[in-house]
């Protein structure tokens, strides 16, 4: 019997039927405990010494594809910096682009090398042109939004 109780947390009464030992056992259930629904279901802190901060643990079950929305949505800094990456990437793919200067004889490039800031000559109208395009394309689609965070202040 005691090992009944410890592993189910009641002991039946064998005398009546299973529908009336549920009926026992959920009478005697605090509503409290019976109505409680879960709301960390990904994460389980089963430490015994060390204690989760509670926003933790609740930042932690909302699981590992949980995204929390940032303040603002994009900075214009941050799309400055990118395009600017992107024309540099762009001009140099456009002045290396004639095949004439490599031979078979030519060593490939090693992989480890210090990154260069060196930023080769416009390259030619039409294609300054289009990408010139290109960016106000996207400085048109990119603008600043405040986002509505989607944690708590204790969770942030």
């Amino acid at each position: 019997m005691r090992e009944t109780r410890e592993n189910y947390g009641f002991v039946p009464n064998l005398a009546v039927s299973a529908h009336l030992n549920a009926r026992h056992v959920l009478g005697e259930t605090p509503t409290g405990v019976y109505f409680a629904h879960f709301t960390n279901k990904q994460f389980h802190d089963f430490t015994t010494k060390k204690i989760i901060p509670a926003a933790a643990s609740t930042v932690l079950g909302f699981g590992m594809k949980f995204i929390p929305v940032p303040k603002k949505s994009i900075r214009q800094d941050d799309v400055d910096e990118c395009i600017q990456r992107f024309e540099r990437d762009f001009f140099l793919k456009v002045f290396f682009a004639d095949d004439d200067h490599t031979s078979e004889d030519d060593e490939p490039l090693e992989k480890l090398r210090i990154t260069s800031k060196w930023m080769p000559q416009q390259p030619p109208l039409p294609v300054s042109s289009r990408l010139d395009k290109f960016e106000q394309a996207i400085f048109a689609h990119f603008k600043p939004k405040r986002g509505k965070s989607n944690l708590t202040k204790l969770q942030a």
